[in-house]
């Protein structure tokens, strides 16, 4: 595909509505991002307001207190918490905040759901569950555009949207905050499992505690939960602003990719755009390759590298591909860095282990071709900044 045309596509996603639906699979240095778009109107789009636009509220518009429970609470459907968020305010549900407390850059209402039936069990199993937990953000009556973004998971999900005393936190907490306080509806799920306590993204919620499989939390995380998320953020954005919404999007990455496939499959008519990055799919191999560096690190050095080790390692292949700006390599393809014949970095003992895991596993902040299949792998840096400024940087 023309990379102008990608281009346009993906800055497009947010205003265009096209009379046919269409996917456009991107691969950018390694990550493979699809953009699916569908609509029923003219081709030709229509000018918007990006961060909301001083909407008038609507007569049947409810406010951020239990008057939202009565309107969503149904068979199925319980509502946990609504709690409203001043501009400025701590971003708290419970505790004291501290100085990385994440403040409300704009007044927000957070409504938290749980949506049966779940899976009954002990209560200390990892497959018990009470259901499938949503967090939606609706930013106020007036600064609402109308949009409703959604966005998709990490690894094994299982994160808090489920408890009451306890803001989710996800990989991606800081943009969803950022796209709420911009005029976006914006809601997370928990994929129907909470991680244990101290644990984040643990697939032990799979296995019954018999070792049978968890079907119904297979089910849940597979594909059930996405298309809840869907229906369920639509039905808080109307009960709250008494309108429906005009556009909405799916936005995910790695797990979030995998589910916006299986959107665009099983459910495509539950959003108007599907942007999905990097899917985690073909777990037969996918998985596999994950557990091969531990398995290597085991067998030759007992156990992990010392997490110092491997950040000092990936510093150097910045700094030898890059300069050591933007801190990951923009493209890895022009890398030709090989921290086993290194000696100032990789001790003789650790050379076979470090080439074991190279050839198979992402070390973060550096990419890396493998050299029996040459497929290229790209990191994803480690804080929302530089993830940000990274997809920022592909899409030029």
């Amino acid at each position: 595909m023309n990379s102008k045309l990608a281009k346009s596509v993906l800055v497009l996603i947010s205003d265009l509505r096209v009379s046919n639906e269409k996917f456009i699979y991107r691969n950018i240095s390694g990550f493979i991002v699809c953009v699916a778009i569908a609509g029923c109107s003219s081709g030709v789009s229509q000018p918007i307001e990006a961060e909301g636009g001083n909407q008038q509220t609507s007569a049947d518009a409810l406010s951020c207190n239990d008057g939202l429970k009565s309107a969503l609470n149904d068979g199925d459907t319980t509502i946990l918490t609504v709690k409203q968020f001043k501009q400025g305010e701590p971003l708290l549900l419970s505790g004291t905040p501290t100085a990385a407390t994440p403040v409300a850059n704009a007044d927000l209402c957070l409504v938290k759901l749980l949506v049966g039936p779940g899976k009954p069990g002990p209560a200390d199993a990892p497959s018990t569950s009470t259901g499938i937990g949503i967090e939606v953000w609706l930013p106020s009556h007036t600064k609402w555009n109308e949009r409703i973004r959604v966005y998709g998971n990490g690894g094994w999900a299982g994160a808090d949207e489920a408890k009451q005393t306890v803001i989710a936190d996800t990989y991606y907490t800081f943009p969803h905050y950022a796209a709420a306080s911009k005029g976006y509806v914006v809601a997370t799920s928990d994929n129907g499992h909470t991680s244990p306590p101290g644990t984040q993204f643990n697939g032990s919620f799979s296995m019954n505690p018999d070792g049978t499989v968890n079907t119904v939390g297979w089910h849940d995380f597979s594909e059930r939960s996405v298309h809840v998320l869907a229906e369920k953020s639509k039905a808080t954005a109307k009960a709250f602003y008494g309108k429906v919404h005009k556009f909405a999007y799916w936005d995910g990455y790695s797990t979030g990719g995998r589910q916006a496939l299986k959107l665009a499959q099983n459910y495509p008519n539950d959003f108007d755009g599907i942007l999905g990055g990097a899917p985690a799919i073909n777990w037969t191999k996918f998985q596999t390759s994950v557990l091969y560096s531990q398995i290597v690190m085991k067998q030759d050095l007992g156990g992990n590298m010392a997490a110092e080790k491997l950040t000092a390692l990936s510093q150097v292949a910045v700094n030898e591909c890059d300069g050591g700006e933007p801190g990951f390599v923009i493209d890895p393809l022009s890398c030709r860095y090989d921290p086993t014949k290194d000696a100032g970095v990789v001790c003789t003992s650790e050379v076979s282990t470090v080439r074991g895991f190279y050839r198979f596993y992402l070390i973060p902040g550096f990419g890396h071709r493998e050299p029996v299949s040459g497929k290229t792998f790209v990191p994803l840096p480690q804080s929302a900044a530089g993830r940000d400024e990274m997809f920022t940087a592909l899409q030029k």
